[in-house]
């Protein structure tokens, strides 16, 4: 997709001052959006054959471990606790994938942890926990998409929840939603999933008034949303997790590095 962006003086100039910071200039504890892959190749659920139950049985495998990995994340605090993720899942004729990327390093440490230990199956994981949980999302196969997950340890639950996107996607393509890692998640992750589901005249249509936009935002604190969008210009990357770098004491504040190559 070849982006046509036309700037007035002004914000040429403003442009190129946001475009000089290099990677020495953020802070140096900040680090790559952090990620997790699980893959479980298909033989090591036989029972499950290759039903479309096997794939519902593995993200609800997913979820319990995502579950009892907040529980650790939050330990004794009761106080509500939501955050944006993007999620794909994949399943091809040998295996099933997970991949979740989120703001917070801790999540992803928890969930890597059974891998770590040993191959586990998805009985040990569906054990991990016995939070109640909603599902409230879809995950179509090899679509990255933006997953909100809502925990409320004081009754020992979580909401898992993305049909708003799919339903009303406008709301999340806010700039002002992008002041922290898991808004700016949501925005991408929504022009990802209209990537997916809509003709490229549709998609090219969001991107049109996203930059249209762009200069009612400057000098509004939202500088690290605008390189995202100038390296969305030049490079026509919805997603490039390298360039995304939040601060593992305030995993909510991101840092865009253009530079990155």
């Amino acid at each position: 997709m070849q982006i046509d962006y036309r700037m007035t003086p002004a914000a040429t100039v403003y442009r190129e001052k946001l475009l000089l910071r290099t990677r020495e200039d953020i802070p140096l504890e900040a680090e790559a959006l952090p990620g997790f892959l699980f893959r479980l190749a298909k033989r090591d659920m036989p029972q499950m054959g290759q039903s479309e139950a096997s794939g519902k049985l593995f993200v609800k495998g997913m979820m319990h471990l995502l579950a009892s990995a907040l529980t650790k994340f939050r330990g004794g605090e009761s106080a509500d606790f939501q955050f944006v993720s993007l999620v794909q899942l994949s399943i091809t004729e040998t295996e099933f994938r997970f991949s979740f990327d989120c703001p917070y390093p801790a999540i992803v440490q928890f969930m890597q942890e059974p891998q770590l230990a040993e191959r586990p199956s998805l009985e040990s994981l569906g054990s991990l926990t016995d939070m109640s949980m909603k599902y409230d999302f879809a995950l179509p196969n090899e679509i990255r998409l933006p997953v909100v997950f809502v925990y409320q340890p004081a009754k020992s639950f979580l909401h898992i929840a993305n049909q708003n996107h799919f339903s009303n996607p406008s709301y999340f393509l806010e700039p002002e939603h992008c002041r922290t890692t898991s808004g700016l998640l949501n925005f991408i992750g929504t022009l990802l999933l209209l990537e997916q589901m809509s003709d490229q005249k549709s998609e090219y249509a969001h991107i049109r008034k996203i930059l249209a936009q762009a200069e009612n935002v400057l000098n509004s604190n939202l500088d690290e949303w605008l390189r995202w969008l100038y390296c969305l210009v030049d490079t026509s990357a919805l997603f490039d997790q390298k360039r995304i770098l939040v601060d593992p004491e305030n995993p909510e504040k991101y840092y865009y590095d253009y530079s990155c190559t």
